[in-house]
C-alpha cells in the first residue's frame, strides 16, 4: 500500500519547487481526465516502462488513441519526457469545467524500490496559485500542461 502522505509531499515539493516548463493542448474536440489516462495508458503500452501495470485496451480504442498519439506531438514527447526522466517527475493537465487538476506523479524512491513509480492524484484547483498555473480561464478543448522536475526524493 503506497504511504498517500509521503507521496503527496513529494509532488506538493516539486509543484512548489520544480516548475521547468508549460505547454498548451488544443484539441478537436473537449477532453476529460479519463482521455488523458487513456493516452497514459496508450503510452505503457509502447514503451513499457519498469514495475508500471498496463491495460490491454482493445484494438479500436487503440487506433483512436494512436491516431491522437501522431496528431498532437504533445502528448507523446509529454509522456515520453515523463517515463524518461530520471528525477521525480511530476505533469499537471487542467481542463475547464473540473474543480480538480490531474497530477501525474514520477516518483524516483518508488522505482528504487521497484515498485510502480507512476502515481496518479486529482488535486483541487483551489489549493494552486491560479496566476502561477493560469488556470482561471482554459478554453473549450484545450488542455493546460505543467511540468515539474527535481530531485526532492527523501
Amino acid at each position: 500500500m503506497p504511504n498517500i502522505s509521503l507521496l503527496m509531499d513529494e509532488a506538493i515539493t516539486l509543484l512548489k519547487n520544480g516548475m521547468c516548463l508549460r505547454g498548451e493542448l488544443i484539441l478537436t474536440s473537449n477532453v476529460t481526465y479519463d482521455n488523458i489516462l487513456a493516452m497514459w495508458n496508450f503510452h505503457k503500452l509502447i514503451v513499457r516502462p519498469d514495475y508500471a501495470p498496463i491495460i490491454e485496451p482493445n484494438l479500436e480504442i487503440i487506433r483512436i488513441l494512436g491516431n491522437y498519439y501522431k496528431k498532437y506531438k504533445i502528448i507523446k514527447d509529454t509522456f515520453t519526457a515523463h517515463t524518461n526522466s530520471l528525477d521525480n517527475h511530476l505533469i499537471m493537465f487542467a481542463i475547464q469545467n473540473s474543480d480538480q487538476v490531474l497530477l501525474c506523479y514520477k516518483s524516483i524512491r518508488r522505482l528504487n524500490k521497484k515498485i510502480n513509480p507512476y502515481i496518479r492524484i486529482f488535486f483541487p484547483k483551489s489549493k494552486l496559485d491560479p496566476k502561477t498555473f493560469n488556470l482561471k480561464f482554459i478554453p473549450d478543448k484545450n488542455v493546460r500542461i505543467a511540468y515539474f522536475s527535481g530531485n526532492y526524493s527523501r
